[in-house]
């Protein structure tokens, strides 16, 4: 039986900490105690991060290559 977990061609995760509005705090704890996406604002908030970006990559937004390091 395979695992369930982290998708395979997932790097292993960076840390990063972001600041939102009270608004969008609420919304997050709103998400969170409902179990809407995750079990914590910061596992949603990376889940809706990381889903927005990877939209950003398929639709070609960016018009240069992105380094994938933070160098």
């Amino acid at each position: 039986m395979a695992k369930a977990g982290r998708k395979q061609n997932r790097s292993e995760p960076e840390q990063l900490t972001i600041s939102v509005s009270k608004e969008t705090y609420a919304y997050l704890q709103y998400m969170a105690v409902n179990g809407i996406i995750g079990p914590s604002e910061s596992i949603i908030a990376a889940h809706i991060v990381t889903r927005e970006i990877d939209k950003l990559k398929k639709s070609d937004y960016f018009s240069r290559r992105v380094p994938t390091t933070g160098s």
